[in-house]
């Protein structure tokens, strides 16, 4: 009797763990929807934190840590276009989906898990997530660029709805 909470935590991590780094994206359901800012439109970016050998669901302000990974997922209303951009405590922009030069095609749906996750270096201060969902393919590096110009305002072609999350990462070990 005294193995079974023990079994019944080491199964959940291992659930929690296949869900952060193999699961297959649900357009019909999921997660609760992160709560945060929201520019414009009913798309969202959302993102899942796996610190040590935890998984859980992140949100607006929620406090990260170098060395632990995020993934994001999206909801949207119908098939777009994605970028996910985000602005450091150092004012530096970056890209964190998709990996290629061009926003990448998602399909409608509500929590969907994005295929890539990240790993957080060492910049501490606020970090500021956007969602950029595009009626049209766009080019991401002008989109970081001007960014990187501009880091309190991000960008917003004609077509593009945005969506913003601010998390703060702090000194600590994950």
């Amino acid at each position: 009797r005294w193995l079974a909470p023990a079994v019944a935590s080491a199964l959940a991590a291992a659930a929690a763990a296949l869900l952060f780094f193999r699961a297959a994206p649900d357009p019909a359901g999921g997660a609760p929807e992160s709560p945060g800012e929201r520019i414009k439109g009913a798309n969202r970016i959302g993102f899942y934190v796996k610190r040590g050998g935890s998984v859980q669901p992140g949100g607006a302000g929620e406090r990260l840590h170098p060395g632990d990974a995020i993934q994001f997922t999206y909801s949207a209303t119908e098939a777009l276009y994605l970028v996910i951009l985000s602005v450091d405590g150092a004012s530096q922009a970056s890209v964190y989906y998709p990996s290629g030069p061009v926003a990448a095609r998602i399909e409608p749906g509500r929590d969907v898990l994005l295929p890539q996750s990240t790993v957080l270096d060492d910049t501490l201060g606020a970090e500021r997530f956007y969602g950029l969902f595009c009626a049209e393919a766009v080019a991401v590096e002008p989109l970081r660029a001007a960014l990187a110009a501009h880091p309190d305002a991000p960008p917003a072609p004609p077509g593009c709805d945005v969506d913003a999350l601010t998390a703060e990462k702090v000194a600590g070990s994950p």
